[in-house]
């Protein structure tokens, strides 16, 4: 048989897809020319021209190589830098995040793509020292003595890299303390930017313990507010205050609750109310269900904290007599947690208009059927209503 022609269809198909092919290669071929254009032409540059990117009289005594001498293959402004310095300094590897204390701020762009603008100076000296002692095979321990002990010295040593100086100094009390890979991983990444070296300087003793409790406060709970302890250590003056030997991870993150409360809910922070309901409870055979007003600004915010929602911020609503909160705990009968609170709802009234505002779980979840079903005995028993959005919300 005859070779099958082709019909107009699948002509017009294949002219179709060599025109694509013929417009994506001239485009990528434009592309690259632009690109070519684009970048500056790289050379090698003479050591003269690399001393530039270096505070060469600082680190003239620390040399172990003639700058004369050096050669490169490279053409990479960055790589050159870092080869430089190396032939100038370097006998064993150095962590990268050291180079930056040995060259200038355009040398740090070039090497490390970014300057560190929240390092102080006197980290920046030490970053020096440790860079030299690094390279040249010399002891950590005389320059981080004042920081950490000769254990924890070690493990700065083995830190991983591609961590800052705070975040390896961190790491290294938290491996000393007995902290696992995941605890180091999630505590590292979380309280790394804490200036843990001055307060290591200033409260050592008080530190170690500090230390042990983030660990205990990991393990302890299963959603730890990291921003909440490290809001709370930022301020030296509280280290200072308080004691933390022998303090346990729960009493600690009451101290940081409280502390982070007063500063988030600034106003009527100590404000309380009387009571605009009495204290109710419903019982059947399974469930006890207990309803209670709070009636302090101090109240409501172990509420928010513990409910994980914004109602810590309405005791200004309260003082004014504007609003009334009120939680709704529920307690099963029988079985294993029998006598333990199963759950909670968190309950907003407005005592002029008697009617329920909003009711709240855990994370502002709505609440159940069955949990509506007795909040409709209590408002019936209190002279409430609940209007249609809030029971079919």
């Amino acid at each position: 048989m005859g070779k099958k022609q082709k019909t107009i269809i699948q002509i017009r198909r294949e002219l179709k897809a060599k025109k694509e092919e013929e417009l994506l290669a001239t485009l990528t071929r434009q592309k690259r020319i632009e690109n070519e254009n684009a970048q500056p032409k790289r050379k090698r540059l003479s050591f003269e021209e690399l001393a530039c990117f270096l505070p060469m009289k600082d680190l003239q005594e620390s040399f172990i190589r003639d700058p004369e001498t050096f050669s490169t293959r490279r053409y990479c402004q960055g790589r050159q830098i870092k080869e430089f310095v190396d032939h100038l300094l370097v006998k064993y590897p150095v962590p990268g995040f050291l180079y930056r204390s040995v060259v200038g701020e355009t040398g740090a762009e070039l090497l490390c793509g970014e300057v560190n603008c929240h390092e102080t100076h006197a980290e920046f000296v030490l970053q020096r020292k440790l860079f030299l002692a690094f390279a040249q095979g010399q002891s950590l321990y005389p320059i981080l003595s004042e920081v950490l002990t000769r254990k924890e010295v070690h493990a700065f040593t083995v830190a991983p890299s591609g961590i800052t100086l705070r975040q390896r100094v961190l790491w290294a009390k938290l491996k000393i303390a007995g902290a696992s890979d995941q605890e180091l991983q999630t505590l590292v990444g979380r309280c790394g930017g804490w200036n843990i070296l001055l307060a290591a300087q200033d409260h050592r003793q008080k530190l170690e313990a500090i230390i042990l409790l983030l660990i205990g406060c990991q393990r302890e709970f299963k959603r730890v507010k990291t921003f909440r302890i490290l809001s709370f250590l930022y301020d030296i003056g509280n280290i200072q205050r308080i004691e933390f030997a022998g303090r346990t991870p729960q009493s600690f993150m009451e101290i940081v609750n409280e502390h982070w409360m007063n500063q988030e809910y600034p106003d009527h922070s100590d404000a309380q109310w009387k009571a605009e309901f009495p204290f109710w409870t419903w019982r059947s055979k399974t469930m006890l269900v207990q309803v209670s007003e709070l009636t302090s600004a101090r109240a409501l915010r172990i509420e928010g904290d513990t409910m994980d929602h914004c109602v810590g911020g309405y005791a200004s609503d309260c003082v004014e007599n504007s609003s009334r909160i009120l939680s709704v705990k529920f307690f099963p009968m029988k079985g294993k947690r029998a006598g333990q609170m199963l759950d909670r709802l968190t309950m907003e009234v407005n005592p002029k208009t008697k009617h329920i505002v909003q009711v709240k779980g855990k994370q502002n979840r709505n609440p159940r059927l069955d949990e509506m079903e007795i909040i409709d005995f209590w408002a019936s028993e209190n002279g409430i209503r609940i209007p249609y959005m809030v029971r079919f919300n």
